[in-house]
């Protein structure tokens, strides 16, 4: 069975910033060690700084299911739970299961004229998008 991922929608009160790292960091203790989850992030939107998303990433669907079982019986004890977005449209709660996927390993691409494998700041973004120009980091032309 392939993971899954939970969103869960945040509110941060504008008098409150902070509160919602701080409570992610006490749920990230409390999380930690629990079979089947592989990781998790706190995403913060670029355009609106009140509004958050956890993001859980599972092994799989009966890991996950399996802990939210525990979380209910135990009666939800996360330090986010005073944050969750319930007046959100579609609920403050998503679980997805990855359709498709790939990832990227930027380029190992090292310039001869750098010392010890020492990259100039930009020089891999620029050399990857062919852009030419001077200053610290330009790929020659």
């Amino acid at each position: 069975m392939s993971g899954v991922h939970v969103l869960v929608h945040l509110r941060e009160p504008e008098d409150e910033r902070g509160g919602v790292l701080a409570a992610y960091r006490e749920a990230r203790a409390q999380l930690d060690g629990t079979p089947g989850l592989l990781a998790d992030r706190l995403l913060r939107s670029v355009t609106d700084a009140g509004r958050l998303t956890l993001l859980m990433e599972w092994a799989d669907r009966p890991s996950y299911e399996h802990w939210e079982r525990e979380h209910r019986r135990r009666g939800h004890p996360s330090p986010l739970r005073r944050y969750q977005d319930r007046d959100r449209p579609g609920g403050h709660h998503e679980l997805f299961a990855v359709a498709e996927a790939r990832s990227f390993t930027p380029p190992a691409e090292t310039p001869a004229e750098t010392p010890a494998g020492v990259l100039p700041a930009g020089a891999v973004t620029r050399q990857r998008f062919g852009i030419r120009g001077t200053g610290p980091g330009a790929a020659s032309a």
